[in-house]
């Protein structure tokens, strides 16, 4: 992702690392990607090892030495190429670790079950706090506009389903944990009969 990322924003002009991660604080990437801000000069040194990047020119700003680097062909060729790859390959986009804990909710105890999805909830009503905040930053670009109101509308899909759901379980916990405990002591009765 951080190589699409990287590419995509050369094939607006020359850049340099730091300038990417300032971008990607401002536009607060880390919210919705798996970009890390120190993955940043690992790519640019792979990108340009491929061939996809090289350098434009070098600044200097007192302090440091910035290297400025361009797309070249072969990067234009590696960012459509990975763009068609990300629309058209489906990956798993379910919460798996909350579904595998679901699925040992009679493990622990009610309190502790109840703790913990509470804090689940709290962590995602942050998360669409944050994400409100930056839709308001990321629609008013005319020209990405459309794909980011997409791309909230989904997102917020996705974080309302797994509160909806984790609510649920909160809501009716002590009837899910006794459920799941009768059907373990019947399970249980079953194979001494």
């Amino acid at each position: 992702m951080i190589k699409q990322l990287i590419l995509g924003l050369l094939k607006t002009g020359p850049i340099h690392g730091y300038a990417v991660k300032r971008i990607l604080d401002q536009g607060a990437y880390s919210a919705w990607t798996d970009i890390l801000p120190n993955s940043i000069y690992n790519a640019f040194r792979k990108l340009e090892k491929a061939g996809h990047i090289r350098e434009h020119s070098t600044e200097y700003n007192g302090r440091q030495t910035r290297i400025i680097y361009e797309i070249t062909d072969s990067g234009r060729a590696e960012f459509d190429s990975l763009l068609v790859e990300n629309l058209s390959t489906h990956r798993r986009c379910v919460p798996s670790e909350l579904y595998l804990g679901l699925t040992y909710l009679s493990e622990l105890q009610e309190d502790v079950i109840a703790d913990a999805v509470s804090r689940r909830i709290s962590g995602i009503r942050q998360e669409l706090d944050l994400w409100k905040n930056g839709e308001e930053k990321k629609t008013a670009d005319d020209e990405t506009k459309e794909a980011m109101k997409m791309i909230f509308k989904n997102g917020f899909s996705h974080m309302q389903a797994d509160l909806e759901l984790l609510q649920y379980v909160r809501d009716n916990l002590s009837e899910i944990c006794s459920g799941i405990k009768k059907r373990k002591r019947e399970k249980a009765a079953d194979g001494n009969a």
